[in-house]
């Protein structure tokens, strides 16, 4: 194969391994900042703030139950000595009733505070659950999309390797004042052979010399664009 055709054939693969890498950093982010995890983040915070507050709930009504389990017991005490006759002091009976009253009355309000809170609990536990759910089917697609990243991952990954390996074995064969030039080529122009079509290079879209177009068709040698400095390429 001519040093030219090796150019060629060199900047096609080239072009090849830089997508392969854009590529790869593209799954990588997307891999990163995928919806689907952005999503179960949301989840997350949910669930320990529901998971909190239930458990908040389950502290009041605990500590409710135990208050009013004391008053209780107090109440029944004062009721025993108000029936049972052992207390004859009208004052002392008095303020006895209105003790009784009051902890009944805080009895009733201990009482609506923890059904409110049970009914708060048990709603909180049915959201929590289908929260769980929910949390369970994403953990699972995330999984299953993050297997399919990997598997996209290692493929492009090992063409990337073959890329390379191709493009050292094409620049062994190079000239090193050509495989020098390309690199300066690369560096500054990005593209370093530019195929002509219909007499112009398509690197700079200039019309080519008559001359030139001659050379390009009957020789298979280095040819330079005269307006952008690009290698030309002619293919029939």
């Amino acid at each position: 194969m001519s040093q030219l055709k090796l150019l060629w054939s060199m900047q096609q693969h080239d072009r090849r391994l830089a997508k392969l890498i854009q590529r790869l950093k593209e799954i990588e982010n997307e891999k990163k900042m995928d919806d689907l995890v952005v999503k179960l983040q949301q989840i997350e915070y949910d669930v320990i703030n529901k998971k909190t507050r239930k458990e908040v709930n389950e502290l009041k009504i605990q500590r409710s139950s135990n208050k009013l389990e004391q008053i209780s017991s107090k109440l029944a005490e004062i009721e025993k000595k108000l029936y049972d006759g052992s207390i004859s002091d009208i004052k002392q009976l008095s303020y006895m009733n209105k003790e009784a009253q009051d902890i009944k009355r805080e009895s009733t309000k201990l009482e609506k505070e923890i059904l409110n809170l049970m009914e708060e609990t048990d709603k909180l536990g049915q959201e929590l659950q289908q929260i769980m759910d929910t949390y369970d089917k994403l953990k699972n697609e995330i999984d299953n999309n993050s297997k399919k990243y990997e598997s996209m991952i290692v493929q492009i990954k090992n063409e990337i390797k073959r890329e390379k390996i191709i493009i050292d074995k094409i620049s062994s064969k190079l000239d090193e004042d050509l495989r020098n030039k390309y690199a300066i080529l690369k560096a500054s122009k990005g593209k370093v052979l530019a195929q002509v079509y219909d007499g112009k290079c398509d690197g700079c879209h200039m019309s080519i010399p008559l001359c030139i177009m001659s050379k390009l068709k009957n020789k298979d040698e280095i040819t330079y664009c005269d307006n952008c400095g690009r290698i030309l390429y002619y293919k029939e």
